[in-house]
């Protein structure tokens, strides 16, 4: 009868903590779903042969400083010019994500980065109105970091 009632509160106990997990992921995709997200700030460190920290935000064109993400449920990534739209961009370019199910890494591909992989970023911070990608390449060289900050628009 004791391995009987253990073995229930042990289902129980299994269920709601499943229950919770799954809770916990709803909500973080939630904060990133369906959301016109705006780059803020870029920030690119460098280092070894060529080691420096540069604004990468102060490097972009007026046009591009109103672009946006928008994540969909589907898995479909839209990469909008804004109202300022630079000339030669269409004002709107489709493409996909997909994010790691702990929400620690996500990846994006869009046609006008990379035709071949999607590219891969951490996920930094994602709260209900600031999302903050970090992705590291690693040369022979030099290894470069860049931490996008988005806001809601």
């Amino acid at each position: 009868m004791q391995r009987v009632r253990l073995f229930w509160l042990v289902c129980l106990a299994l269920s709601l903590s499943a229950g919770c997990k799954k809770e916990k992921t709803d909500s973080k995709a939630a904060l990133l779903l369906d959301k016109n997200w705006q780059v803020q700030a870029i920030s690119i460190t460098s280092t070894g042969a060529q080691a420096g920290t540069v604004d990468g935000y102060a490097l972009l064109q007026p046009c591009e400083k109103d672009n946006y993400l928008r994540f969909s449920a589907d898995k479909t990534l839209e990469q909008n010019e804004g109202a300022n739209r630079c000339a030669d961009k269409p004002q709107q370019s489709k493409g996909s994500w997909d994010v790691h199910p702990d929400y620690t890494t996500i990846s994006l591909q869009l046609p006008e980065y990379s035709r071949v992989a999607a590219v891969q970023m951490d996920i930094v911070t994602l709260e209900e109105s600031r999302l903050v990608l970090k992705s590291t390449v690693v040369q022979p060289d030099q290894t470069v970091v860049t931490l996008t900050t988005f806001g809601v628009q």
